[in-house]
């Protein structure tokens, strides 16, 4: 977006640049963080694997690290899927020569939304009660078909664009 905002043929969707750009610099910011986050979850979801089964306060503390554990991967596909969405809205307005960057960008977005649900389904097998499982299930299950169905309709219109060099 950088590259297209201000360029002669594209003035037409400098207001919608320039809002996507920030939209999606910040989504970066978040991703960051949350990566950050997750690798703190993990720590601390290791530690509680490892006090003692005996311990009174093991129970509650791998509850609370169990469920950050799932929440910030939760996160961040979720924070992928709003990025997917921006791309689905850019790809008729963004430069012809930079279509590869945007293809890129989706994909990137597809691949973080999956590894992150990837790693809640793991520890979703450590929730102990069922509801909760289920619930979990559901949530990233809805995150996945939304993102499925965004990538599914971002990347064909991207290479037909292509295609047909416009």
């Amino acid at each position: 977006l950088n590259y297209s905002l201000n360029k002669k043929g594209l003035e037409a969707y400098a207001d919608e640049f320039r809002p996507a750009l920030a939209e999606l610099t910040r989504a970066r910011q978040v991703l960051l963080e949350l990566v950050l986050e997750d690798q703190a979850a993990y720590e601390a979801l290791v530690a509680a694997k490892r006090l003692p089964a005996d311990s009174p306060d093991r129970k509650g503390t791998m509850d609370a690290a169990l469920l950050v554990a799932m929440r910030v991967p939760e996160s961040i596909a979720a924070t992928g899927v709003c990025v997917l969405e921006r791309c689905d809205r850019l790809v008729s307005m963004v430069s012809f020569h930079l279509l590869g960057d945007l293809a890129v960008c989706a994909d990137l977005a597809m691949a973080s939304i999956r590894c992150a649900i990837y790693n809640v389904r793991v520890n979703s097998t450590l929730v102990e009660d069922p509801e909760d499982r289920r619930r979990f299930e559901a949530t990233v299950g809805q995150i996945l078909t939304r993102a499925l169905s965004l990538i599914q309709s971002t990347a064909p219109r991207i290479w037909e664009r292509n295609a047909h060099g416009v």
